[in-house]
Formats: C-alpha cells, structure tokens, sequence
C-alpha cells in the first residue's frame, strides 16, 4: 500500500466483502449465528479502521470494537461518522429462531444490524 487513502479503501473493500456474507447467509434460516456474528463484527471492525486509517490515525492489532471506537472519538471524529445501530428488540421478545445460538452481544449487534439493512 502507498497511502492511508489507498489502505483505507482496502480495507472497505474487505468490510463489504463481510457485509455481502451478511446479508447472503442473513437469509437463510438455518445459517449458523457465529458465522454472522464473525462476519458482522469483522466488516464493522475494517469499516471504523479504514476511517482511522483514511484520517492518518495508526491503530493497534485489535478486534475490541469499543477500542476501535475510543481512538476515532479521541482523534476528533463526529459520531456520525461511527455510529453502528445497535438494536435488539427481536430478541428481547423472544422471536430468536430455533437452534440459532446462545444471545450474545456479538448476535444482539448482529441481528440489529441485519434489521436496519433490510429496512433499506
């Protein structure tokens, strides 16, 4: 790579690559819950790292998302700019699929996640 820009879109790239596996085996009722978990923290933790790349801010090998997020707003960024929707109310209800997995943060996110992109 020869710049934070051309690094910063790669990782984009690879952040839509998880989004894609998202949003495919988002819609199959049987898709394991850890593998949309996976894929789902993973394209937010590249998305929030392209955008301290892109802005010249080097970050540690970490996949604390909360850490991620503590470095943007410390380098001055507007939330807007990292906000991540973070609902959850289907699973409060109790509507979880059968067999989809233990609730855990990473699925809560998750789920959320996968609402709001259907919503669009």
């Amino acid at each position: 790579m020869n710049s934070a820009l051309e690094h910063a879109r790669a990782l984009l790239a690879r952040a839509r690559d998880d989004l894609y596996v998202v949003r495919r085996l988002g819609a199959e009722a049987d898709a394991p819950g850890w593998v949309l978990g996976f894929h789902a923290q993973q394209g937010v933790e590249k998305a929030l790292k392209a955008v301290l790349s892109e802005i010249g801010v080097e970050y540690p090998r970490t996949h604390n998302l909360v850490m991620i997020l503590e470095l943007l707003r410390a380098a001055g960024v507007p939330a807007s700019r990292h906000r991540i929707g973070l609902g959850c109310n289907h699973h409060e209800s109790g509507t979880r699929r059968q067999g989809a997995g233990p609730v855990t943060r990473r699925s809560r996110a998750l789920r959320g996640a996968r609402a709001k992109s259907q919503a669009r």
